[in-house]
This record gives C-alpha cells, sequence and structure tokens, in this order.
C-alpha cells in the first residue's frame, strides 16, 4: 500500500474519530449556549448595552438568545472571539472545562477560517443542518485545526461533512 494513501485514510479516520466521539458522547442544546452566553456577560460584569457594543450585536436580539427565543449567530461567537480572548470555544459550544494550557482561549483567525470552510464544505454536499448539528461540526473542525493544523486537502473535509451533515 502507498504510502501517502496510507496517510490519508489515517488522517481521515482520525477526523472521523473526533467528530463522532463529539457526536456520540454528547449533545449541544440552544438554550445550554444561550446561558452560557449569559453566564459569560454577567461573569464579566457587563450590562447587555455594554456586552452588545463589545461583540456588535444589538441589545434585543442579545436579549432574546439570553431568554431562549433565538439561536446565537455566528457573528455573536465571532465578536466574543474578538472580545473576550481568555474565552474557550469548547466551553462556550458545550459546557466543557479544558486545561488552561490546551485550547484556552478561542483563537480568532482559526475560528474564522473553519466557520468559512464548514460553510463552504456545507454548501459543496448542499446540507443545511440545523444550527445545534452546525455548531457542533464547527466546535469538532475548530478543534482538529488546533490539534492537527489546517488540511491543504479540503475534499477530506467534504466527505466529513457530508457523512455527519
Amino acid at each position: 500500500m502507498d504510502i501517502n494513501i496510507l496517510d490519508s485514510f489515517l488522517s481521515t479516520l482520525r477526523i472521523q474519530n473526533i467528530v463522532l466521539a463529539i457526536f456520540v458522547n454528547r449533545k449541544i442544546w440552544m438554550n445550554d449556549i444561550n446561558s452560557r452566553i449569559k453566564q459569560l456577560r454577567k461573569d464579566k460584569r457587563l450590562t447587555q448595552k455594554e456586552f452588545c457594543y463589545r461583540i456588535g450585536a444589538s441589545q434585543s436580539y442579545l436579549s432574546e438568545v439570553e431568554n431562549g427565543k433565538s439561536k446565537a449567530s455566528v457573528d455573536i461567537f465571532i465578536g466574543i472571539a474578538k472580545c473576550f480572548k481568555d474565552v474557550s470555544i469548547r466551553w462556550l459550544l458545550t459546557g466543557e472545562k479544558v486545561d488552561d494550557n490546551q485550547y484556552d482561549s478561542i483563537q480568532e483567525k482559526v475560528l474564522k477560517d473553519v466557520i468559512e470552510v464548514v460553510e463552504w464544505a456545507l454548501d459543496q454536499v448542499n446540507a443545511k443542518p440545523n444550527p445545534d448539528k452546525k455548531a457542533e461540526l464547527i466546535s469538532a473542525v475548530y478543534e482538529f485545526y488546533l490539534d492537527e493544523g489546517i488540511p491543504e486537502d479540503k475534499s477530506k473535509l467534504i466527505k466529513l461533512v457530508k457523512a455527519v451533515a
């Protein structure tokens, strides 16, 4: 067997295992994410107005998110990533605490790249997952990118998205 084929297979298998572990072992509920956004705001001792100013969201929209009437948009996550470097994306999306040395803050550029790549891959396979599943996919790909680096071959990501979307 060609070593490149083996490496490609092992890399794909590693991606699939990461995503499967995330999908099988936990479910993300948007209300939990919304609660963590509210908790973050309160932990930072900010009013809704102050928090919205920092992350670039409207106060009425944030109120709807915090009260479970609306789902947090990708723009909210990007705003949080820009303003609060100490916030773990894993905690924000899943509620899981992480070691201080590992994934200690959202890396804005990586997160933007991941969101763009996931959106592109979803378009390629014509998939429209629900917001919970999309958030989970973004989280899984983000963690993979931090662990493995950004792959040059996007076809593996398309296979992965097609399998889970």
